[in-house]
């Protein structure tokens, strides 16, 4: 178990008919984790879980349109936000020091809606409150000393 400081930004590209918007969140955090790792005795195998939780420390979201939209540009300051991670993998050790892994890994966002509101064409804008989360398979070469 540990505790963490980090830096996670985000890009997500919105396309649409008339240019589609980029929005790019920019999330300081600090957290904890748990890891955990099981080696099958007497083989090259190990199995490993992580989980935790990450405070966002002053997030914000940098919103950029593309040619055609009547969207501000600008930053938002949002009021919060705050994540749930987890990630469960195997690793097959090569040799003792560098191995080839296969994980499975989700993350959920929630995000407090902006305490800023940003104009564009006679209209204001603020960022709502809302939920992102991703999953997916990643495979890679671990190199341990």
């Amino acid at each position: 178990m540990w505790v963490t400081y980090g830096y996670h930004q985000q890009i997500w590209m919105t396309p649409a008919q008339s240019g589609g918007y980029e929005e790019n969140y920019q999330i300081p955090y600090l957290g904890g984790a748990f890891y955990n790792q099981n080696p099958l005795p007497g083989t090259p195998w190990t199995f490993y879980e992580e989980g935790g939780y990450r405070e966002a420390l002053s997030p914000g979201m940098t919103i950029v349109p593309n040619q055609g939209q009547s969207l501000p540009s600008g930053n938002f300051t949002l009021g919060g936000a705050w994540n749930l991670h987890a990630l469960v993998g195997v690793r097959y050790l090569l040799t003792p020091h560098v191995g080839l892994y296969l994980q499975g890994n989700y993350s959920y966002w929630a995000f407090t809606h902006s305490t800023n509101t940003l104009a564009a064409g006679g209209n204001s804008y603020g960022e709502p409150s809302s939920i992102t989360t991703y999953g997916g398979v990643e495979t890679g070469v671990t190199i341990e000393f």
